[in-house]
């Protein structure tokens, strides 16, 4: 497959992206077998964005195959290309939709949280390496994956997410969206969702007492019966997330943030009405701070005995129940 030559951006085109550039291919290739990977890996060409955008910036990508060649709209994405994604849906005709940006390839070292900031560095000393990534996600819900690093190493794949194997990430979601189709449903309930807005309320602010910090919990405020009953105070703030929980299922906080309000996380009323479940809750959890974070900075900041209290009812309400939780 030829390299493409793109086009530059137009200001202030009305269009998804600019006026495509025109590819001239086999008409018979219309991304079907090996093809998405093959144009993923020509897309990280050194001059695949001349005229668009400098190398360090990442670029949004839509393909439109027509009769004699590919239409391959390129736009810089101005910043995080996972949130320049959101909104976009693709015009008719479009094939495939992805990104070209930068990256930073390192190992990770085994047993590390995944829900923390991964390291720069890893514990043996290893530092990553720069590189340059392409993905695109076709109409079907398949997706390329290609990347090429300053040492000249490089490669490709690709794959599509089954519903007994299911496979996210913050770019493959919004591929997916971008054509209209579902991702794979929500991690957890919202209960993850509650306790890490608690606990950055908390980080905020350090409570003075166990009691000062039950009553900033979502949950207090919306079923203060259960969050100041007379059980054990623990068990009682469990119970209300739990419920809380029910009460606000992924898709219900989605929908009703659609329909207006306040920002969630970084997710504004547009982008949450663009999502589905799955998405938009993956979205919200990446914009809270890892509750693991939290609770380590409040050991420093609150009484032990709050900080033994707070832990507790973060480990119950996101296993499910007090029997994670650390003992009283």
């Amino acid at each position: 497959m030829p390299r493409p030559t793109p086009t530059p951006a137009t200001p202030g085109t009305a269009d998804p992206c600019p006026p495509p550039p025109a590819v001239a291919v086999d008409p018979a290739d219309r991304l079907d077998g090996d093809a998405l990977e093959a144009l993923a890996r020509r897309l990280l060409a050194p001059d695949a964005v001349d005229g668009v955008a400098e190398p360090d910036v990442p670029v949004l990508v839509l393909v439109t195959p027509t009769a004699t060649h590919l239409d391959i709209a390129l736009r810089p994405a101005g910043g995080d290309p996972a949130v320049a994604l959101r909104g976009l849906t693709a015009p008719p005709g479009c094939r495939a939709a992805g990104v070209i940006a930068p990256a930073h390839l390192r190992p990770v070292p085994d047993g590390l949280d995944v829900a923390a900031p991964w390291p720069r560095r890893t514990d043996d000393g290893t530092e990553g390496r720069s590189a340059r990534v392409a993905l695109l996600v076709d109409a079907t819900g398949r997706v390329a994956w290609a990347h090429t690093d300053e040492r000249g190493v490089d490669g490709v794949r690709s794959w599509r997410s089954e519903p007994d194997e299911p496979r996210h990430g913050r770019l493959y979601d919004a591929g997916l969206r971008v054509h209209g189709l579902p991702t794979p449903p929500p991690p957890t309930d919202t209960a993850a969702l509650w306790t890490a807005l608690w606990l950055e309320r908390l980080a905020a602010d350090p409570p003075a007492s166990w009691g000062e910090a039950r009553r900033r919990h979502p949950a207090a405020a919306v079923l203060p019966e259960l969050a100041g009953t007379d059980q054990a105070p623990d068990d009682a703030l469990v119970e209300a997330t739990e419920v809380l929980a029910q009460l606000w299922p992924w898709d219900g906080l989605r929908r009703a943030l659609a329909r207006g309000g306040h920002d969630l996380a970084g997710v504004t009323p547009a982008d949450a009405a663009w999502f589905d479940a799955g998405s938009f809750a993956r979205a919200v959890l990446e914009g809270v701070a890892a509750p693991s974070g939290t609770l380590a900075a409040l050991e420093r900041t609150v009484p032990p005995e709050v900080h033994h209290h707070v832990a507790r009812v973060a480990a119950a309400a996101t296993e499910g129940g007090t029997g994670g939780a650390p003992p009283g």
